[in-house]
């Protein structure tokens, strides 16, 4: 009999002192005979005794919050209190026979964990805190945690096991959920470390580029035009200049930055997208690109619109990289109208339409509704970090704008991003009108402690007619401007400088002279922005590397705006 076990409890079983005091009692009731009662008297009485006893252990068993169990190491028997068959998913103790009458194949999902089981009862007679998972009645998996102990051996070998489970889903589930966030933790510092590192290559490579960009830029001035020497001065430039878009786009990805909507075309961002993947292009992959060139403007972050065609784009490659995969890229206007998306959040009107196709092999249907969902991936560990596609759903949505998916198993897939179109508006300027150079007599004073990029901005300064004074050394830039501060009408200043940065020199030059317009010249500095520049009084910022038109139309701006 099941009470057979679990009657007769002691303190250490958890019964509490009056308890037990109250068994200790009804046994030396039992034992006491009254005066003058007779044997059947005294055999009733026992015998209520003893049902009264039965009654409140019952109690407890059934009314008990954790589950209480008693089955055998042959796993063909099985019966269980109310606690129990709620765990298991099942509405009284009867169904927990009924239904789990096999453990091995009925409750482990794990074949395994049964013989680990009942070898552990056959080595120590007991389990404490045994973990596992079970299975409910439909099949829904929950974490159980068990103590158990051999109640009865018998002679054939097989022994009884009583013991108690409790249903502990909610805090492994909370464990496993807090090793994942640790994970992406540790993921995301190490993408910080990155972006750190990045970000000083960045600075360092920008100082390569410079001078090699605007040294092209004052050849050209110099060799005549048609010349051989002319085009290779160009394909140089050109060459250099593209090099300064991929520091940008790696500059975009390492600093942190407030997403600013302004009116942008998509197609550029796309074809820098497309150039900056080129270089880590596996050689089996094709790349083809298919933009309209006079796709309309939307109004848009221009670094969360890189976002979306990178992480678009990389995806693509991840899909056909193990074959010799093609990926194709479009961008074209397409009118929406009311019935096009059913159910989407999109107001009829043009759009801009951004696909990438690839042939690879496709997305399983059973998880195509999953792969939005952030840090979901089927990618091999070290591929990605599951936030790829949560990151473009997001910022598509935040644009008002629609993200849809098509796929067939075996013929790849395709993403359609849709962003509302700006009302065109006129060019500033007539197509094919260039506009002239802004050149200048006043006196700047320079401070740079790169030499070759000191030496180039010097020139190009000199060129566009203004007079300078170079300095190689903030200290020394500094001492100079103190001994005839009205010598200068605008200093221009490299953000990171030994012993003192750009933003500190501008800062005492002005405590010196007030109205001194300083231009801060950076390659990257996350101490330094456009915003931080104006809140502190500096009139101008100009990233590296600058071209010479850029250069001098800032340089006319700020020193314009002083007059």
């Amino acid at each position: 009999m099941m009470t057979k076990h679990i009657s007769g409890p002691s303190p250490a079983s958890g019964t509490s002192p009056e308890e037990h005091i109250e068994t200790k009692s009804d046994q030396a009731a039992m034992m006491e005979r009254k005066p003058f009662e007779s044997e059947p008297e005294m055999t009733i009485r026992l015998l209520e005794a003893l049902r009264a006893s039965e009654r409140k252990l019952r109690a407890l068993y059934e009314n008990a919050p954790i589950g209480i169990f008693q089955t055998n190491s042959a796993g063909d028997k099985l019966s269980a209190n109310m606690a129990m068959a709620r765990m298991l998913g099942l509405n009284s103790p009867e169904a927990v026979a009924r239904y789990y009458n096999r453990l091995d194949e009925q409750v482990y999902p794990d074949a395994d964990v049964r013989r680990k089981f009942i070898e552990q009862m056959k080595k120590d007679g007991f389990v404490e805190n045994f973990e596992f998972k079970a299975r409910q009645v439909d099949g829904r998996e929950i974490w159980v945690s068990m103590n158990a102990r051999v109640a009865v051996v018998h002679p054939d070998g097989t022994f009884d096991i009583e013991g108690f489970a409790s249903d502990m889903t909610d805090r492994k589930v909370g464990e496993v959920e807090k090793a994942a966030l640790k994970a992406h933790l540790h993921q995301a510092r190490k993408m910080e470390s990155l972006g750190s590192l990045a970000g000083g290559i960045a600075h360092d490579f920008n100082n390569i580029l410079f001078p090699i960009i605007g040294m092209s830029e004052l050849l050209l001035e110099d060799i005549r035009p048609g010349s051989q020497a002319y085009g290779n001065v160009e394909h140089i430039l050109r060459a250099a200049t593209r090099g300064s878009e991929l520091v940008k786009q790696i500059l975009a990805f390492s600093r942190q930055t407030d997403h600013q909507r302004k009116p942008i075309r998509i197609q550029k961002i796309v074809k820098e997208a497309l150039e900056f993947m080129r270089s880590t292009l596996p050689a089996n992959v094709r790349l083809e690109p298919d933009i309209q060139s006079d796709c309309g403007p939307v109004m848009a972050d221009a670094t969360q619109v890189h976002q979306i065609a990178m992480n678009l784009i990389t995806n693509a490659i991840h899909a056909v990289e193990q074959t010799n995969g093609d990926i194709i890229v479009r961008l074209k206007e397409a009118a929406i109208g009311p019935e096009d998306f059913p159910g989407a959040d999109l107001e009829p009107g043009s759009y801009a339409h951004l696909s990438v196709s690839d042939t690879g092999y496709g997305i399983d249907p059973a998880i195509i509704n999953k792969i939005f969902e952030p840090y979901f991936t089927t990618k091999k560990q070290g591929k990605g970090t599951g936030l790829g596609l949560s990151v473009v759903y997001g910022i598509v949505k935040e644009h008002k704008g629609e993200i849809k998916v098509y796929s067939e198993i075996g013929r790849g897939a395709t993403f359609n991003v849709y962003l509302p179109l700006m009302k065109r508006a006129q060019s500033a300027l007539p197509a094919g009108i260039e506009q002239e150079i802004p050149t200048g007599h006043e006196r700047i004073l320079l401070v740079e402690d790169e030499m070759a990029v000191a030496r180039l901005e010097a020139q190009m300064l000199q060129r566009l007619g203004y007079r300078v004074t170079l300095r190689l050394d903030s200290i020394e830039a500094l001492n100079a401007f103190e001994s005839t501060p009205e010598a200068y009408d605008l200093v221009m200043t490299a953000m990171t400088m030994p012993r003192m940065t750009g933003d500190q020199l501008a800062k005492a030059l002005m405590a010196i002279r007030p109205d001194i317009p300083v231009i801060i010249c950076a390659g990257f500095s996350e101490r330094i922005d456009v915003d931080k520049t104006a809140a502190i009084g500096i009139k101008g910022f100009v990233m590296k590397p600058v071209l010479r038109a850029d250069m001098a139309k800032t340089l006319r701006e700020v020193l314009d705006k002083k007059d």
